[in-house]
C-alpha cells in the first residue's frame, strides 16, 4: 500500500475569525461524495482544497484569542483572560506533568499553541481536504495526553462549548456598561453558533456612544436568520423521527421572526399533523369494530404509532368515504384488513389487488403466515407454514418482498427510552443492550447503529455514551457483549465466535422490532474499532456504513480493504497514535486509490482519544447512507471459512491456489490463504473471476435478473451453468430466516463449481 503525504497547515490562525466572518458573507460552499456540505471560505490550489469553517464546525476561538481580534471585527474589546496558562483557571489546582513554555489554554487537548487542529478528509471525488477547525470546549476531568495527566478542574477537548460557558468567558472581559462590546458579545455568540443566546444578549443592548440603531438592527436582522436556521434543521430533524410535535414546536417558536417560507412550512406541517389525527381517528374506529384478535392488535398499534407514510396511504386511500361506508354497514372486518394493509403496504402492493375483497382477505392470511414463519422456533410449525406458503399462488413477488421484510410478531413490551438487557441464548455471549428512541413506536421501521465497546470497558458503558444522539436522530441502539469473560479487560481475539456474538444480537433485535434492514451502522473504539473493522468487512453485506474511532485495519483486516467497495468507512484518528496512524493512512489511501467510499479524519497532535466531538459529524454522515444491498458489481477477499456471505455471492467451500495471507498469531488470527473473487451481473449473465474457490452460490432477488429469460453463470471465463431460474417465496423466506436479513429477499439460487 502506498503511503499518502500528510498534509500541513496552511493558514495562520491570526486571521480565522475575519476568515469566517467573510465565509459567510461569500457563502462558499463544498459538497462532499457522501452529500456533506461544508460552507466557509473555500480555496483550491494543486488540488487541495482548504475550507475555512464557519458554520456550525466554527464555535469559538480558545487560543491567541488576543491576537485574532487584532485582524476582525472585535478588536476594541478587551481579551486579557484568554492566552494565560491553564491553571490561571483555577490557581489552588497544579498542573502535573512537564507544560511547553508557550502552552495556552489549548495544550491540554493536544492541539497547536495556535489553538487549531486540522481534519483531513481523503474524499475519491475531491482528492485532499484540508479543513481548518477552531474547537474547544472545558470539562471537568483528568485529561491525559501523551502519557501526561493534566489534573486540573478545566481540561480541554475539541467538542462543542455550551452558550452558558461562552457567555460567562466572555462576561469575563466584555465590560457590561459598554454597549459596543455586548453588541461584538452577540455578534460573536450567533457566529459561535448559539443564536438564542446571542438574542438574549442582544437585547440589553441599546444604542449610543459609537453604537449606532442600524448596527443593532443588522445583527437582529442576522441572528433572527440564525434562529430561522436552526429552527427548520430541528424541525427537519423531528419529522425523521416522525415527530410532527416537535416539528411545530420548533418553527412556532419562531413567533413574529418568522420567515415567509417557515410560515409556510408551518402552516404544511400543521395541515399534515390534522390530516394525521383524522386518519388516527378512522383507523381505531376500525379496530374497535373488530372482534378480539390479532387483527385488531395490529390495527391498534397501527393507530398508535402512524408514521407519515402510512397515515397518507389510508388517507389518499379511504378520504372521506370511510365514515360513509362504516354507517352503510359494509363489512367492518374486510374495511380493517384493507386498512391495514393500505397502512403497511400500500406502497407495494398493486391498488388493484386493494381494491378486491377476496384478496385483501387472502393477502391478510398470508401476511399472517409470513409473521408466525419468521417469528417461530418450532420446526413443525416452520414445515406447515412453508407448506402454505408454497401452495399459495397469484402473489407477485414484490408483495412477498415487503412481508419478509415488514411482517412480525407483536414485539415483546420493553420500556422505551431507557437501557434493556436483552438475554441471547448463545455459546458466545449471555446478553446484549439495547436502547429505544424516545419517539419509538411499532408502525415504521427505525435505523440501527450497533456500538462495540474498547478493551478498557464492557458493553453497559456504551449507551450512556451514544444516547444524546440516538435520541436526537431516531435511532435504535444495541450494544453486545462480544466476550463470556470473568476479565474484566477482554481482548479481541479476531474470532468467528466473537463475530457471531455482534451477527447474533443484530439478529434477534430485527427479528422482534421493526429495524431498517438497509440501515444498519456498525461502530466501535479502540479495540471495539479494530473489531468494527474486522466484523464489518468480514460481513460486508450486513451493514450501511463503518465508524472505526482509532481502529485500524492491521493484521487479517488489512486483505479485507477490498471488501469497502460497497460499503462506506468513517474512519476517526489521532497523529500521535503510533502504528495505528500509520495503518489507517496507508489503509486510506489504497481505497482511495480503488475508488472506495472513505473518509478519514485526522486530528495533529492527539493520539488514542474517544473524540465524542465527532459523533455529530458521523451520525450526520450516517443518516445520509443506506445499504445497496444488491450492487451489480462485487470485489471480495475471505480468509476465513465463516466470511463466506457477500451480498449475492456465497463462498461454499475453499481449495488450494489463493494468495498468500500471513495473519498475526498474537491475536490468534493466522490465515493460510486468501480466496477472492470479482463478480458482476449484466444483461443476465453473472461473470465471476477469483482464486481460492472450489464452489460458490449465486443468489437472485427480483430485479437482479429477468427470470423470464435464460441465465447464465461464468467462472473464470468457463460457463459453469445455464438455464432459467424458478423464483419461489419459500426459498425467499427460507433464506431471509436462515441470515437473519429481512431486507434480502433472494427468491432463487444456483450452486455452481469454480474450478
Amino acid at each position: 500500500m502506498r503511503r499518502r503525504p500528510r498534509l500541513v497547515s496552511l493558514a495562520p490562525v491570526a486571521v480565522l475569525l475575519a476568515l469566517a466572518v467573510s465565509a459567510l458573507a461569500r457563502g462558499d460552499v463544498v459538497t462532499m461524495k457522501d452529500g456533506r456540505v461544508y460552507r466557509g471560505a473555500v480555496d483550491e490550489r494543486d488540488g487541495v482544497v482548504t475550507i475555512t469553517l464557519s458554520d456550525r464546525f466554527y464555535r469559538v476561538a480558545k487560543a491567541q484569542v488576543d491576537e485574532i481580534v487584532k485582524e476582525s471585527a472585535a478588536a476594541s474589546m478587551d481579551w486579557r483572560f484568554v492566552g494565560q496558562p491553564i491553571n490561571a483557571l483555577d490557581p489552588d489546582r497544579k498542573v502535573k506533568g512537564k507544560l511547553d513554555p508557550v502552552t495556552k489554554f489549548v495544550s491540554t487537548t493536544g492541539l497547536g499553541a495556535d489553538g487549531r487542529h486540522t481534519r483531513v478528509v481523503i474524499d475519491p471525488k475531491l482528492g485532499q481536504v484540508e479543513v481548518e477547525l477552531a474547537i474547544t470546549t472545558l470539562t471537568p476531568s483528568v485529561y491525559t495526553v501523551e502519557g501526561v495527566n493534566y489534573d486540573t478542574r478545566w481540561s480541554y477537548d475539541t467538542a462543542s462549548l455550551g452558550s452558558g460557558m461562552v457567555e460567562t468567558l466572555l462576561g469575563r472581559v466584555a465590560p457590561t456598561d459598554d454597549p459596543r462590546a455586548q453588541l461584538e458579545v452577540a455578534n460573536f455568540l450567533r457566529l459561535a453558533g448559539f443564536p438564542h443566546a446571542a438574542d438574549r444578549r442582544l437585547g440589553t443592548v441599546s444604542a449610543g456612544g459609537d453604537v449606532e440603531q442600524a448596527q443593532i438592527d443588522a445583527e437582529r436582522a442576522a441572528i433572527g436568520a440564525a434562529l430561522t436556521e436552526r429552527a427548520q434543521a430541528e424541525a427537519r430533524l423531528a419529522l425523521r423521527r416522525d415527530d410532527i410535535d416537535g416539528a411545530i414546536r420548533a418553527l412556532d417558536g419562531l413567533g413574529d421572526r418568522a420567515t415567509d417560507e417557515a410560515s409556510a412550512e408551518l402552516a404544511r406541517i400543521r395541515a399534515e399533523r390534522d390530516r394525521r389525527l383524522e386518519t388516527r381517528a378512522w383507523v381505531e374506529t376500525a379496530a374497535a369494530a373488530l372482534d378480539a384478535g390479532i387483527l385488531e392488535a395490529r390495527l391498534e398499534r397501527l393507530a398508535k404509532g402512524l408514521p407519515l407514510p402510512a397515515s397518507a396511504r389510508i388517507h389518499a386511500a379511504f378520504g372521506e368515504g370511510f365514515d360513509a361506508a362504516a354507517e352503510a354497514g359494509k363489512d367492518a372486518t374486510a374495511l380493517a384488513r384493507r386498512m391495514l394493509l393500505v397502512g403497511r403496504y400500500g406502497d407495494v402492493i398493486p391498488e388493484a389487488d386493494l381494491a378486491r375483497p377476496d384478496m385483501v382477505a387472502r393477502l391478510a392470511e398470508v401476511e399472517r403466515w409470513v409473521a408466525d414463519y419468521l417469528g417461530t422456533a418450532d420446526r413443525k410449525e416452520e414445515r406447515e407454514l412453508l407448506k402454505k406458503i408454497g401452495k399459495t399462488k397469484g402473489i407477485p413477488l414484490a408483495t412477498w418482498a415487503a412481508f419478509a421484510r415488514r411482517a412480525r410478531r407483536p414485539a415483546p413490551e420493553v420500556d422505551i427510552a431507557l437501557v434493556v438487557d436483552r438475554p441471547l441464548k448463545s455459546r458466545v455471549t449471555d446478553h446484549y443492550l439495547m436502547l429505544l428512541p424516545p419517539s419509538y413506536h411499532e408502525a415504521r421501521e427505525w435505523p440501527l447503529v450497533v456500538t462495540i465497546h474498547g478493551q478498557t470497558s464492557r458493553a453497559e458503558s456504551q449507551p450512556q455514551i451514544w444516547q444524546r444522539e440516538s435520541f436526537r436522530r431516531g435511532y435504535i441502539l444495541i450494544a453486545p457483549e462480544y466476550q463470556r469473560s470473568k476479565t474484566n479487560f477482554p481482548r479481541y481475539r479476531f474470532s468467528h465466535d466473537e463475530h457471531r456474538a455482534v451477527l447474533e444480537a443484530i439478529e434477534d433485535v430485527c427479528r422482534d422490532f421493526p429495524v431498517d434492514p438497509d440501515r444498519i451502522y456498525l461502530v466501535g473504539h479502540s479495540m471495539g474499532g479494530h473489531m468494527t473493522y474486522d466484523v464489518g468487512l468480514s460481513h460486508p453485506t450486513r451493514f450501511a456504513r463503518l465508524g472505526p474511532f482509532i481502529g485500524c485495519p492491521f493484521g487479517v483486516v488489512d486483505p479485507y480493504l477490498d471488501n469497502a467497495g460497497n460499503l462506506p468507512i468513517y474512519c476517526i484518528e489521532g497523529e500521535n497514535d503510533g502504528d495505528a496512524t500509520n495503518r489507517n493512512r496507508a489503509g486510506t489511501a489504497y481505497c482511495q486509490k480503488a475508488g472506495m467510499d472513505v473518509t478519514y479524519v485526522e486530528y495533529p497532535n492527539r493520539g488514542h482519544e474517544a473524540f465524542s466531538e465527532e459523533f455529530d459529524d458521523l451520525f450526520d454522515w450516517l443518516d445520509l447512507g443506506t445499504r445497496d444491498a444488491f450492487p451489480k458489481k462485487l470485489s471480495i477477499a475471505s480468509g476465513r471459512a465463516s466470511d463466506d456471505d457477500f451480498y449475492w455471492l456465497r463462498l461454499e467451500s475453499w481449495g488450494k491456489g489463493g494468495s498468500s495471507l500471513k495473519g498475526e498469531k498474537s491475536h490468534g488470527a493466522d490465515l493460510p490463504s486468501l480466496a477472492w473473487a470479482d463478480a458482476e451481473i449484466e444483461d443476465n449473465e453473472v461473470r465471476i473471476k477469483g482464486k481460492g474457490i472450489q464452489k460458490l452460490t449465486v443468489f437472485f432477488a427480483p430485479g437482479m435478473v429477468d427470470f423470464d429469460e435464460t441465465v447464465r453463470i461464468t467462472v473464470n471465463g468457463k460457463v459453469r451453468w445455464k438455464g432459467k431460474l424458478d423464483p419461489s417465496p419459500v426459498h425467499m423466506l427460507e433464506q431471509v430466516k436462515e441470515r437473519g436479513d429481512r431486507g434480502l429477499p433472494f427468491v432463487a439460487s444456483q450452486s455452481v463449481k469454480a474450478r
